[in-house]
């Protein structure tokens, strides 16, 4: 019974062919530490790139604002008109800061797992309403370290704005005897510091996510023997549907190589087991073995060459030659050419003899066979 359970545990790396079914079904490694972690650090960037010219925009709002003639004050229209000019200019400066942002939040998720859309993974799933399901998740090894990661956010957010405050404690409180727009830009690079220190806490948080979530993916994707075992079937076919594949694919071979005995030149025979069918014309190099069989082949071979008035020439060493030492399809062995001449001569004497060109030619008798071709 042990063996069974344990025959069962997940212990073999997963397929490709298991990866890419899991990727459709929206199953892959995803770190929202990252990815959040990405997005506030390009925050933090854009802070120090676009910094100058958002906090002269904001001392320009501000003193324009501020600036306002007694005519305006009185004046409804001129207020709500004040309000808008103020969010234009506002807006203009902080485009460049919003499509930094919107374009780390698309290749934030990117960098662990890629780009996907599954409808799976959007699509309502009743399981997911099941409360005892939703305490196991909660109360499992993924959901301990969920709560985790959260606490070890809050601790280290908190350790580094503890330090943040210290380290610039005094040039805070030195921001009240500085005029306004000193303050203004000072109390801005300090902001833009802090800002990137504590983004910078955040990926602490995820070089401990991500190989966190790669584990976990790779624990959830993996195979258990059977499983590997089955798609293996799968992909490759049964194994009694293999053997039946070949099995017809044999037959077929077989017909074509019976087909091809009716047109052969000579069918050169060992009486009792071999068969091997010869073509040969000026075309070729050398004569080519179009079939060749052993016991119930060569005898079907050698009733197709008498329906076909194929000549036959019982020659025991030379057949059982040919037949090991040339494969069908494939021209004879150099060393045999001599031998198949004299069996291929007395076919064409034959021939001229039918056609009343000729004398009955004597009936090949002990061919000669060289001795590293014979094969007893």
């Amino acid at each position: 019974m042990a063996e069974n359970d344990s025959s069962q545990e997940k212990t073999e790396q997963p397929t490709e062919k298991r990866k890419k079914d899991a990727r459709e079904k929206g199953q892959i490694a995803r770190s929202r530490e990252l990815s959040m972690a990405v997005v506030m650090m390009a925050g933090a960037i854009s802070m120090f790139t676009s910094g100058a010219s958002i906090v002269q925009a904001m001392s320009d709002i501000f003193r324009k604002s501020y600036t306002v003639s007694r005519h305006d004050i009185f004046e409804l229209e001129s207020a709500s008109q004040y309000l808008i000019n103020s969010s234009q200019h506002a807006l203009l400066v902080l485009i460049p800061v919003f499509i930094i942002l919107f374009l780390a939040s698309i290749l934030g998720p990117a960098m662990l797992g890629g780009w996907l859309f599954s409808i799976d993974s959007v699509r309502p799933k009743l399981s997911k309403l099941n409360p005892i399901e939703g305490m196991k998740r909660i109360f499992s090894v993924k959901g301990l370290m969920e709560m985790v990661k959260a606490f070890a956010k809050f601790v280290v957010v908190l350790v580094f704005s503890v330090f943040i405050i210290y380290f610039y404690l005094p040039e805070i409180i030195f921001l009240a005897n500085q005029d306004v727009i000193s303050a203004i830009v000072n109390g801005a690079e300090i902001c833009a510091w802090s800002f990137l220190l504590l983004c910078s806490s955040l990926l602490l948080i995820a070089a401990i996510d991500v190989p966190f979530q790669l584990m976990d993916y790779n624990k959830q994707v993996r195979m258990t023997k059977q499983e590997v075992k089955d798609e293996m079937k799968d992909s490759e076919g049964k194994p009694e549907v293999k053997s039946k594949i070949r099995q017809l694919q044999m037959q077929m071979a077989q017909r074509r190589m019976m087909a091809d005995v009716a047109t052969a030149d000579v069918v050169i025979t060992n009486p009792t087991h071999f068969s091997v069918a010869l073509k040969y014309n000026t075309l070729m190099r050398a004569p080519v073995v179009v079939a060749k069989g052993v016991d119930a082949i060569a005898l079907k071979m050698r009733e197709i060459a008498k329906e076909n008035n194929v000549v036959i020439v019982a020659a025991p060493p030379l057949a059982r030659a040919i037949y090991h030492t040339a494969a069908i399809g494939h021209e004879i062995h150099s060393d045999l050419y001599v031998s198949v001449a004299q069996v291929l001569a007395y076919v064409y004497q034959l021939e001229l003899y039918m056609q009343g060109k000729g004398a009955l030619p004597d009936e090949v008798n002990n061919v000669f066979v060289p001795e590293n071709m014979r094969f007893d």
